[in-house]
């Protein structure tokens, strides 16, 4: 069961991170930051999710932020760091706490600084009764985000249908 939750959790995060960076706006990478249990030798499946969620943030151009707890006891600690991340207001925090019960004051504060905050781990099972059935792959989680693609394209002239000209004689284009 443990080890279900933590691939669920490892889904997630990969699947937030393709889905969003494709949203990301232009001018800027989407920020995002991962607050992760812990990332010890001990532990290694969250190791080896880090190393797949950089390897995701690198190739969709996701600038990537990872903090993570000394152990996954060490609940004041993690607590801290969702503080600091909502003090520098990533456009997304992905959160696998140890304890979310004890975190959830800070994640509430940083989803009121217009945080958007993804949960993993546990609490899909044990708020929402969500979880990855026997055959599947993972759960599917469609959310908003705040990005529109932007794209520039030909004025056109509401009764001729043809492309409106400037002065000089160039095609007027305007972002859509």
């Amino acid at each position: 069961m443990r080890k279900l939750k933590s691939i669920a959790v490892c889904a997630l995060c990969l699947c937030l991170l393709l889905s969003l960076a494709g949203c990301a706006a232009a001018q800027r990478p989407l920020r995002v930051t991962l607050v992760l249990k812990t990332e010890t030798d001990v532990a290694e499946f969250w190791g080896m999710l880090l190393s797949g969620v950089r390897k995701a943030a690198e190739e969709y151009g996701v600038e990537l932020t990872v903090r993570t707890s000394p152990t996954e006891t060490a609940i004041d600690e993690q607590i801290e760091l969702i503080r600091q991340t909502a003090a520098e207001k990533p456009d997304v925090m992905i959160l696998s706490a140890a304890d979310y019960d004890r975190c959830a004051e800070a994640t509430e504060e940083a989803i009121a600084a217009g945080i958007g905050v993804v949960a993993g781990d546990t609490l899909w099972l044990d708020k929402f009764s969500r979880h990855v059935l026997r055959g599947e792959k993972g759960l599917n989680i469609i959310a908003t985000t705040p990005y529109k693609k932007k794209s520039e394209q030909e004025k056109l002239d509401t009764d001729t249908k043809l492309p409106i000209l400037d002065a000089d004689g160039q095609i007027v284009t305007e972002e859509k």
